[in-house]
């Protein structure tokens, strides 16, 4: 009878430690991408594991770097930004969440590519 108990104890300490663990990782790795591709716009959105936010951050201050004296050193952005070479986008920001919206009427065809390569630099940092 006590070596019963014993196996149950060791049983529900065991079940108890798995869903402690399960439950401190619970969304840790939730990653949601959306690219949405039309005649007029592109638009970028994603979110992402909270601590990922200051490479984030890196990325889009590594690809724009030469074309914009702006650095993304808040995490906190909602503005539209216009670079040196005249590439305009609305861009918001947060731990955990990014937003890119490009008017492509408004940008020539080496402003839209350099967006897209951004997104998806920004897609391969989150992932």
């Amino acid at each position: 009878m006590k070596k019963q108990q014993t196996y149950l104890l060791t049983f529900l300490l065991a079940a108890l430690t798995i869903l402690f663990f399960a439950g401190c990782n619970y969304n840790r790795n939730n990653t949601s991408i959306t690219t949405s591709d039309g005649d007029t716009y592109y638009q970028f959105k994603a979110k992402f594991n909270k601590r990922k936010t200051e490479r984030v951050r890196l990325c889009i201050d590594k690809n724009l770097m030469g074309y914009s004296s702006t650095s993304f050193s808040n995490n906190n952005v909602r503005r539209t930004i216009t670079l040196e070479d005249d590439t305009k986008f609305y861009i918001q920001s947060s731990p955990g969440s990014i937003k890119i919206k490009f008017n492509k009427q408004e940008n020539n065809e080496n402003s839209i590519s350099k967006i897209k390569d951004l997104c998806e630099d920004i897609k391969q940092t989150i992932q």
